[in-house]
Order: C-alpha cells, then sequence, then structure tokens
C-alpha cells in the first residue's frame, strides 16, 4: 500500500513535470528528441500512476480530476511550445540561411512533417483513453480489452 502510494505519487509527478525535467537536466540533441516526445510520455506516466494506485484514485475523485487536467495542460503545453519555436525557425531558415544543403533540409522537412501530423494523433488517442480511465467509461479504454 505505501509502495503503491509512493510509486503512484512520482508517476504523476513526472506525468505533471517532465517537460521541466528535461529542460533542466538533458543537453544536446537527447535534450531536444526527449522534450519533443514529453507529451506522449507524460499521458504514459499518467495512466501509469492512475493504474498503479486505483483504489486511491477512485476514493478521492478530485485527484483522478486533477492529474488529467495538469497533464494536459501541461502536454498542451510543451505541444504549442513546439510548434511555436519551429515555426519560428523555419521562418529564420528560410529567410536568413542559404539552403547549401538541399539533402539535409529535405530530411528535415520530412521529418518536422512526419511529426506533425503524427503527434496529435498519438496525443488525442492517449488523452481519450485517459479520459476514459479517468470517467470510468468502459468502452472508451484501449487498455483492457472487450471481447462481448
Amino acid at each position: 500500500m505505501i509502495m503503491q502510494s509512493i510509486l503512484s505519487f512520482f508517476l504523476s509527478l513526472l506525468a505533471v513535470f517532465l517537460p521541466l525535467i528535461i529542460l533542466i537536466f538533458l543537453r544536446g540533441p537527447l535534450k531536444v528528441v526527449a522534450y519533443s516526445f514529453s507529451p506522449l510520455l507524460q499521458l504514459i506516466f499518467a495512466v501509469l500512476s492512475y493504474k498503479s494506485y486505483p483504489v486511491f484514485y477512485n476514493k478521492y475523485s478530485i485527484w483522478e480530476w486533477t492529474l488529467f487536467y495538469s497533464t494536459i495542460i501541461s502536454a498542451s503545453l510543451v505541444l504549442f511550445s513546439i510548434l511555436i519555436t519551429s515555426v519560428i525557425s523555419g521562418i529564420r531558415n528560410i529567410l536568413y540561411q542559404s539552403t547549401s544543403n538541399t539533402k539535409a533540409e529535405r530530411l528535415r522537412l520530412l521529418l518536422y512533417l512526419f511529426y506533425f501530423i503524427t503527434m496529435p494523433h498519438l496525443v488525442f488517442s492517449l488523452i481519450y483513453a485517459f479520459w476514459g480511465l479517468v470517467s470510468k467509461a468502459d468502452n472508451i479504454t484501449i487498455f483492457r480489452i472487450n471481447l462481448f
């Protein structure tokens, strides 16, 4: 019981504050990649926190909704900051820098395109599944398979 509560507390802190932890402690290209995928990781940590100690969240429903909304707000802020900074850096590259290495620029553009096409769908599906867990809707969750 104590280990469940400690694990749930630790995972819920990671779910909300993961982008700040990444920005403070990581350096180099690993920081960029980890920050880019932190919304997915935040939602996964929030679901794991909820699943690790469901008795607590069912007894005190204010905590499950607090975890849900704080994770959603934090992940949305990260996605918006990534979107804004990539648009600004893309405009700067187009306006002020010459494109001498066109293969690298095309590859970078394809990676950005892939990221911005797939990431919102993945995040929305996890938000939807997490909402299904919190609201106790049996037919919305992807974490339990219903055959009938």
